[in-house]
């Protein structure tokens, strides 16, 4: 695909836009293709189709739903725990502060405005 669609594209000088245009073409026509040749018909990788629980009211909710809930949620908890119970997510915030401290104390130019239509005041 390169030679024959994207290199001709950088040849001319063609920017970004142009490439993701081009893009989305090719996939459109490989999609096109892979019908013509396979089919478009539906294909199931499993035989059964899991039914849904219902949980309280008219809620109902797969079992793949859950594992991926509890999948979300235990790094989720995880990294809480690492940002904010550990010594290491503390020093990770202590230097995001003082990341923020220093630039909030950066003044390039003491005349500078802070926001639009609103003079800095020393």
């Amino acid at each position: 695909m390169d030679r024959l669609v994207f290199r001709p594209l950088r040849g001319r000088g063609s920017g970004g836009i142009t490439m993701a245009i081009a893009s989305l073409g090719i996939g459109i026509a490989l999609r096109a293709v892979t019908q013509t040749i396979c089919g478009p018909s539906n294909e199931r990788y499993t035989t059964s189709i899991n039914k849904a629980v219902t949980i309280f009211w008219d809620l109902q909710v797969k079992p793949d739903q859950f594992m991926i809930v509890a999948l979300t949620l235990v790094p989720a908890v995880a990294v809480y725990f690492l940002l904010y119970r550990e010594r290491l997510g503390k020093a990770m915030r202590a230097m995001e502060l003082r990341t923020a401290v220093m630039l909030a104390l950066l003044n390039p130019r003491p005349d500078a405005p802070t926001s639009i239509g609103m003079p800095r005041t020393a």
